[in-house]
């Protein structure tokens, strides 16, 4: 994930998601802080969880089945600006909200 300034366009471009929950509203406590780091890593480990789950349910090889999904979703990943890349942060984005909600975070 890029979590470059807005005004840097350098490549790879910033990733909206994890650059706005990490970097943006910065004037909040070390706790809120920390609070909603916990969240955003939880969010994003949750989703990857999902995702590979739901990747090798489609394959049938064993143990050199997870090695070709893993890098299958690196690939995917490494696709900068592909659709799959934004709906997985969208996906990240709506659990990392769950999670602040039901912790009583904003």
């Amino acid at each position: 994930m890029n979590i470059r300034e807005p005004s840097d366009s350098g490549f790879p471009t910033r990733d909206k998601v994890p650059s706005s929950i990490l970097t943006e509203g910065m004037q909040c406590s070390q706790a809120e802080y920390t609070a909603r780091c916990c969240a955003f890593f939880a969010a994003i480990f949750k989703i990857i969880g999902e995702e590979l789950i739901e990747m090798t349910s489609r394959t049938r090889s064993g143990r050199s089945g997870i090695a070709t999904v893993m890098e299958n979703w690196s690939d995917k990943m490494c696709d900068m600006g592909s659709a799959y890349r934004t709906k997985f942060f969208d996906k990240v984005k709506t659990e990392y909200l769950a999670v602040r909600i039901s912790d009583g975070g904003n």
